[in-house]
């Protein structure tokens, strides 16, 4: 007995005197690493952030502390960040201060034919955004995008648009959609139809939409037209207007229910190091300067936060509602 009692304390010191080590190791690595981390100067531009990402920069532990944000100088904290409605405040929390950025409208090989007008209301501020449509791009895939900017993009029957037929329906139509998502980091927008549900409801004054309901389901999926464009398909930079190539609809998990099936149907890349996965073909592009200065502000909007702990916390929904008022196509 006196024999496995000694065992079992050696065996405690050993693993007591690993995890120490273990301990020193993991601070002397994230000590190390706070050396490499961008810390904003103190020339820097006029700075909102948060009492604990202010306390952690002052003592220059964030990382001992976890505090990633921090670390990484996405700033948070409520009421001590800058004004999310003022145009110069930003995703981190920090207020612009002369910055220089290029707005030159992107030149590609592409000829747009057809023009879609956004009018957005960023905090109920109207904006303009225009989105230039490319001829030489799958047809199906734009010919769903100019049905759902007119008239409405529908796959039920369509007796269920009319009174009396014991179910109810409607159209999802982009002038009911809103930015659901900023990716500041990779400086990226997402517009959708977060409800059709409570679009429905929200146009006849409803505070939800009646039993008999039906949303739309996703349009089946488009197959690839052969001989398509591999330069378009493949084609990065700023004011790009994505789609899934199976069509709209087809950005989300498969798994979301109808009547959020539309909540992501493009996106549109910023100034960011964003590269399109396979599934993604641009079908248009951002044009003209006040549409330019209309993306740049969306694209640095400050977002809620998601999780904390979580590196950057650059992406989720705007602070601020950017709802679609209007749409028209020319």
């Amino acid at each position: 007995m006196a024999y496995r009692a000694n065992n079992n304390n050696n065996n405690n010191n050993n693993n007591n005197n690993n995890s120490k080590s273990r301990r020193s190791l993991l601070k002397h690595c994230l000590l190390t690493s706070a050396a490499f981390l961008p810390f904003p100067s103190s020339g820097a531009s006029p700075e909102a952030i948060g009492s604990a990402e202010r306390l952690c920069r002052q003592k220059g532990n964030c990382l001992e502390t976890r505090n990633l944000d921090g670390a990484l100088g996405f700033n948070w904290g409520g009421a001590d960040r800058c004004d999310a409605r003022d145009p110069k405040c930003r995703t981190n929390g920090r207020l612009e201060d002369g910055e220089v950025v290029d707005m030159t409208v992107p030149v590609y090989k592409s000829a747009c034919f057809k023009t879609v007008t956004l009018i957005v209301t960023i905090d109920r501020s109207p904006s303009t955004l225009k989105l230039g449509l490319y001829k030489d791009v799958d047809p199906n895939l734009i010919k769903q995008f100019l049905d759902i900017s007119t008239d409405g993009l529908s796959t039920t029957s369509k007796l269920l648009f009319e009174e009396g037929y014991g179910e109810t329906s409607s159209p999802v139509l982009l002038s009911t959609g809103e930015l659901t998502e900023v990716d500041a980091k990779s400086q990226l927008l997402t517009f959708g139809v977060k409800s059709q549900g409570q679009s429905y409801a929200k146009k006849f004054n409803m505070s939800k939409p009646p039993e008999e309901y039906v949303p739309q389901e996703r349009p089946r999926p488009l197959e690839r037209v052969p001989g398509g464009s591999d330069e378009i398909k493949e084609r990065v930079g700023k004011g790009l207007v994505y789609v899934s190539e199976l069509g709209l609809g087809y950005l989300n998990n498969p798994t979301t229910p109808d009547d959020a099936a539309f909540s992501s149907l493009f996106e549109i890349s910023g100034w960011g190091p964003f590269k399109p996965g396979k599934e993604l073909v641009p079908i248009g592009q951002v044009v003209g300067e006040e549409s330019m200065e209309t993306l740049y502000r969306l694209c640095n909007l400050p977002v809620n936060k998601r999780i904390k702990g979580i590196v950057g916390g650059s992406n989720g929904r705007p602070l601020v509602n950017v709802r679609i008022e209007d749409v028209k196509v020319e």
